[in-house]
């Protein structure tokens, strides 16, 4: 009894955080998003360690740890971001992250390490492919939120249009690049698990046609590329792989489509003649790989330390980016994530 009870408070948990954490924000607080975001993963992390740790104690008496192909590399890959923190430029930053933003501190990267090892710990594989519809279904209200927003119907809920375009934040880009990580994850489950359900098929199309919709809208080019890329490796693994059959080549049809509109909208970009989104200023990408390697050349071993890429850009920024309109910027993040790791790790 306690045993079923611990383990349900587990995977809900679980499934808690891949559905709130999208959509969860409080409009009313001083920064509205990443830090309330942060909170709850921190608090819905804590309860879900508590349970999986208390039924290992009490109820199994034996630390059973599951063992994964990518454990060794979550691990690593944490120990460096521990490491760059110790000897970071700025250890507040590091830790807590800068200011106004309180992403890509160690405590967040810390959190969603524990997160990660925590569905490894207590989910099955159905399970798992459970928690893959639960942040369908997520992404479902994210984009809806963002349609709220692009076309005023925001006006009637008590919040500030300028401080909303999605439940993810203020950035359309942002809201482009989730939205393309859910018609990616909705592509795979439509090939490789085939539901059945005919209710969970209607859902499937109507969320394929409501991502596309919404990144034609913003038509964020970084965003066409990734769908380009993963979908198309998609396509060609379910092809050689065997796991589909004859009878169901056409499961390829939606993953094909977005690929076409992906090509026609990067070889094309006003294809379809809509009026730009509104976006958020961006530093190009060679001025991002330039202040990154500078850190590292500077800081070989360790970079600039985490949460501190505005220190290296306000150091490092070549003296051609003062003649660009927006030359009193301080950018604290690149456009590539890459390159942000390259300065800081």
């Amino acid at each position: 009894m306690m045993k079923s009870l611990l383990e349900r408070l587990s995977k809900w948990t679980i499934y808690a955080v891949v559905f709130f954490i999208p959509l969860f924000f409080l409009p009313f607080t001083l920064e509205s998003y990443e830090f309330n975001k942060l909170f709850l993963l921190f608090t819905l992390v804590i309860i879900c360690f508590s349970a999986w740790i208390a039924k290992l104690i009490f109820i199994e008496r034996a630390f059973v740890f599951k063992r994964t192909p990518l454990d060794v590399w979550a691990l690593l890959f944490f120990v460096a971001l521990v490491i760059s923190t110790l000897f970071s430029q700025d250890w507040r930053n590091s830790v807590f992250g800068l200011y106004g933003r309180f992403s890509n501190s160690l405590i967040e990267y810390g959190l969603w390490t524990a997160f990660y090892f925590l569905i490894t710990q207590n989910l099955t594989i159905k399970e798992g492919k459970q928690t893959l519809n639960i942040f369908l279904y997520s992404s479902f209200f994210v984009g809806a939120s963002f349609l709220c927003w692009f076309f005023g119907l925001i006006t009637l809920l008590p919040i500030s249009k300028a401080i909303f375009v999605s439940t993810l934040g203020i950035s359309p880009q942002a809201m482009a690049i989730f939205t393309a990580l859910s018609l990616i994850i909705l592509s795979g489950e439509w090939i490789f698990w085939k539901a059945q359900d005919k209710v969970l098929t209607i859902f499937y199309s109507a969320l394929f046609l409501l991502d596309l919709f919404i990144l034609v809208l913003i038509n964020f080019w970084v965003a066409w590329i990734i769908l380009l890329i993963v979908l198309t490796l998609l396509i060609i693994t379910s092809l050689f792989s065997g796991l589909l059959q004859d009878k169901e080549v056409n499961l390829l049809a939606l993953p094909l489509f977005g690929v076409f509109i992906s090509l026609l909208l990067l070889l094309f970009p006003s294809f379809f003649n809509i009026a730009p989104t509104p976006s958020e200023i961006l530093l190009n990408h060679q001025t991002s790989w330039k202040v990154s390697i500078e850190a590292l050349r500077n800081f070989p071993l360790t970079g600039v330390g985490l949460g501190n890429w505005r220190e290296a850009f306000m150091s490092f920024k070549p003296l051609a980016f003062n003649q660009v309109a927006f030359w009193d910027y301080r950018f604290d993040t690149p456009t590539s994530y890459f390159a942000y790791l390259l300065g800081t790790t």
